[in-house]
C-alpha cells in the first residue's frame, strides 16, 4: 500500500507542476484572470515566502524543512502499521503538496501561485492546497487512532 500511496503523490506532483507551467505560460503575461465574477480569479504570484507570503526570501529554511518532512512522511508510510484512510491519506497528500512546492523552490527561487477565491484574500496552489488538506486529514487520523484500552484491575479480595 505505501507503494500506491507514493503513485498517488508522484501523480499529483506531475498535475501541480503541469498547472503551474500553464500558470507561468498563459496567466503570467496577463497576470490575473477572472473566472467566475466575485468568486475566482487566477492570479500568478511568485512566492518567494511560506505559505500565505509569511518569511520572504528564507528558500533554503524552507528547502530543508520540506525535505525534512517529506523523508519523516516516507518514513512513517512504510513503518506504521495501523493505517487508516485518513493517516494514508494525509501522509500521500502532504508529500505530494512538498515536493510540488519544493521543485519550484528548487528550480525558480520562489513558488508558483495562481488560485484566488476573492473571499480568501491569500493565492495558492495545487501543492498548497495538498498540504492543507493532508494536515486536516492528519488532525482526523491522530484523533480518531484507537487506544488499547486496559482492562480495569480487579483487586481481589484478599490483596491490597
Amino acid at each position: 500500500m505505501p507503494a500506491i500511496c507514493l503513485i498517488v503523490s508522484a501523480l499529483l506532483i506531475g498535475l501541480d507542476q503541469v498547472f503551474k507551467f500553464l500558470a507561468v505560460k498563459h496567466l503570467s503575461p496577463i497576470g490575473e484572470m477572472t473566472v467566475i465574477d466575485n468568486f475566482l480569479k487566477l492570479t500568478y504570484v511568485e512566492n518567494r515566502g511560506a505559505a500565505f507570503g509569511i518569511l520572504q526570501d528564507h528558500r533554503w529554511v524552507f528547502i530543508l524543512i520540506t525535505i525534512l518532512a517529506t523523508l519523516i512522511c516516507i518514513i512513517l508510510l512504510f513503518a506504521y502499521k495501523k493505517h487508516n484512510f485518513f493517516s494514508r491519506t494525509a501522509l500521500t497528500m502532504i508529500i505530494a503538496g512538498g515536493v510540488g512546492n519544493l521543485i519550484d523552490r528548487i528550480a525558480l527561487g520562489y513558488v508558483i501561485d495562481f488560485v484566488n477565491f476573492t473571499f480568501f484574500g491569500y493565492v495558492f496552489n495545487l501543492a498548497d492546497a495538498c498540504v492543507t488538506i493532508g494536515a486536516v486529514f492528519l488532525i482526523i487520523a491522530l484523533l480518531t487512532i484507537k487506544r488499547k484500552s486496559r482492562p480495569a484491575q480487579r483487586l481481589s479480595e484478599g490483596e491490597e
